[in-house]
């Protein structure tokens, strides 16, 4: 049996030192997902966390709070073997995808789980599955049901449609470019939005 990987991604945080109510549902699920494989396998997947972006500048990343509390879920359950790791490169869907599915093909990985929302999924699940294609994982959507406020529905409605259109016009490229200029600015600025909202 190979090692998976559960990728469990950010939303966003209340304040400085707590996540928000999606996080931490996508936390519990992320650590199922892992009991599941570790089950399945009996070889500890890794877990990776992302938002590595402060929600003030200078600040405690997502990451770092997602990372902790995964690890006080994971202790509670007695899996303390299965590992965290930070993944420190992204900052955006496009930017989280391409640098974790390369790691993930560079350290022999041929699989990995992807944990996140039922809204983020359209949008943010296909940019995971063709980086995952590119870069030949198989990649499993694990959607978890959480709140969504009505801004959050609207923008990921709205960048799903625009991720379709690019990618039948071949300009998924340069979608990514833009969409990285726009959010780059998250690992210094900030970020406070949640899809609580």
């Amino acid at each position: 049996m190979e090692r998976i990987a559960i990728v469990d991604i950010a939303c966003g945080s209340v304040s400085d030192g707590v996540t928000c109510q999606t996080s931490d549902m996508r936390d519990r699920e992320a650590v199922r997902a892992a009991r599941e494989a570790l089950e399945s396998t009996k070889i500890p997947p890794l877990i990776i966390v992302t938002g590595s972006v402060p929600r003030t500048p200078g600040g405690v990343t997502l990451a770092q709070l997602k990372k902790r509390n995964v690890e006080k879920l994971l202790a509670e359950q007695g899996l303390q073997k299965i590992p965290v790791f930070i993944a420190e490169q992204g900052y955006d869907s496009f930017s989280e995808a391409r640098s974790i599915t390369s790691l993930l093909r560079l350290s022999d990985f041929t699989a990995f789980t992807l944990v996140s929302s039922h809204w983020y999924m359209p949008y943010g699940g296909e940019i995971w599955q063709r980086r995952a294609e590119e870069n030949k994982l198989c990649m499993t959507a694990w959607s978890v049901v959480t709140p969504t406020g009505a801004k959050t529905r609207k923008i990921y409605r709205r960048n799903s449609r625009i991720l379709k259109a690019a990618i039948v016009l071949r300009m998924e490229p340069l979608l990514e470019f833009f969409v990285g200029l726009q959010t780059s600015r998250r690992k210094t600025k900030g970020f406070t939005w949640t899809g609580c909202d």
